[in-house]
C-alpha cells in the first residue's frame, strides 16, 4: 500500500510539471521548445527581422504592453522619413492596439530632425542632436478619403535619459497618448506633440527649446519649463486647458515670430497663471523680455502687451 501511494505521488509531480513546460513553451515540431509569446523583447542578440516578427507575434496574439531593450535600429522605426510618405513605412506598432512602449533599455539613438525644415526631395534630414525620430509613432493616417489614427490606444512610452529630442511630429495625432517620459529631452521638435488631446501634463526638466506648434492642440493642463529659452511661434496655440504656465530659467528667453503668430495668443495668456524668474520682474528685472506690469509680459505680433490672468515671479 505504501508503494503504490509512493507511485501515485510520483505520478502526480511529473503532470504537475509537464504543466509546467507546457506553460513555459511549446515544441516547434523538431523537438526544441518555442519561447513564449511576449512583449518583453531583448533585441541584443536579434536580427530586425526577428524582432519584426517577435513584435508582431505579441500584437496578433493580444498583448498590448510591451518592452523593448537593444539597438534602436533593430526596432524598424526609421531613422530618416519624408514629409510626403504616408505612412512612414518600418514602425512595427503601426495600425495596432498596443497601449503601452517602455523604450527606457533602447540604445543606440539616431541624430533626427527636429526643426521640420525639408529638403529638396522632401524628406526630414536630422540635425545633431540623438533622439526619437521625426513622425516615428505619427498617428494621423489618410485611408479612402478620410482620416484615421494609426495608434489609437497608445496611451503611454517610456524614455531613456539618453534620448535628448523628440523629433518633429514624433508624437502627432496620438490620440489616447497620456504618458510620455522626456526626463533628458533637451529640444522638443515641431509639433511632436500637437494633436494630443489626453496629455495632460509632461515633464520636461531639461528642455531648453520648444520648437513650433510643439504643444499645439495638446490637452495640456499645467506645465513647467524649467530650463527653456527658446519658444517657437505657435508653440501653445490651441492648448485651450493649460491654465498654469511656469517659465523659470535664469536669462533671455528668445520668443520666435512667424506670419503673425508668437508663442502665445491673447486669449490663452488671459486664462493662464504664468510663474517667470525673478530676473523678469517689472521693476526690478534684467532678463529679457521684461514684464511691462504686475500682469504684462511677452506681446502679440503687433507688439502690444500680453495680458496674463496673473504673474508671480521667484
Amino acid at each position: 500500500m505504501m508503494m503504490k501511494g509512493f507511485f501515485t505521488a510520483a505520478l502526480a509531480a511529473l503532470a504537475v510539471s509537464a504543466a509546467v513546460l507546457a506553460l513555459a513553451g511549446s515544441s516547434d515540431g523538431g523537438g526544441n521548445k518555442a519561447s513564449p509569446v511576449s512583449g518583453t523583447v531583448d533585441m541584443t542578440r536579434m536580427t530586425a527581422d526577428e524582432v519584426k516578427t517577435a513584435i508582431g507575434a505579441a500584437l496578433d496574439a493580444g498583448i498590448t504592453e510591451f518592452k523593448l531593450t537593444g539597438e534602436f535600429a533593430k526596432i524598424g522605426i526609421p531613422a530618416r522619413v519624408s514629409f510626403s510618405s504616408t505612412p512612414p513605412v518600418g514602425n512595427p506598432f503601426y495600425d495596432s492596439g498596443v497601449e503601452k512602449i517602455d523604450l527606457t533599455g533602447v540604445t543606440d539613438w539616431p541624430e533626427v530632425n527636429v526643426n521640420g525644415r525639408v529638403d529638396d526631395d522632401f524628406n526630414f534630414p536630422p540635425d545633431d542632436v540623438r533622439g526619437l525620430p521625426a513622425r516615428a509613432f505619427d498617428g494621423q493616417k489618410y485611408d479612402n478619403g478620410a482620416f484615421h489614427y494609426a495608434y489609437p490606444a497608445l496611451r503611454e512610452v517610456r524614455l531613456p535619459a539618453g534620448v535628448k529630442a523628440l523629433g518633429c511630429l514624433a508624437f502627432f495625432a496620438c490620440q489616447a497618448l497620456s504618458f510620455v517620459s522626456c526626463d533628458g529631452v533637451e529640444e522638443v521638435g515641431v509639433q511632436a506633440l500637437s494633436g494630443c488631446p489626453s496629455l495632460e501634463s509632461v515633464q520636461l526638466p531639461e528642455a531648453v527649446r520648444i520648437y513650433n506648434a510643439a504643444f499645439m492642440a495638446s490637452g495640456l493642463t499645467s506645465l513647467s519649463l524649467p530650463e527653456t529659452t527658446r519658444l517657437g511661434y505657435s508653440a501653445f496655440q490651441h492648448c485651450d486647458a493649460l491654465t498654469e504656465l511656469r517659465l523659470t530659467a535664469a536669462g533671455n528667453i528668445t520668443l520666435e515670430m512667424d506670419s503673425g503668430a508668437t508663442p502665445f495668443s491673447p486669449n490663452f495668456a488671459k486664462v493662464c497663471d504664468l510663474t517667470l524668474n525673478a530676473d523678469k520682474h517689472y521693476s526690478t528685472g534684467t532678463a529679457a523680455p521684461k514684464a511691462a506690469s504686475a500682469d504684462q509680459w511677452a506681446t502679440n505680433y503687433y507688439g502690444d502687451p500680453l495680458t496674463w490672468k496673473s504673474i508671480a515671479f521667484e
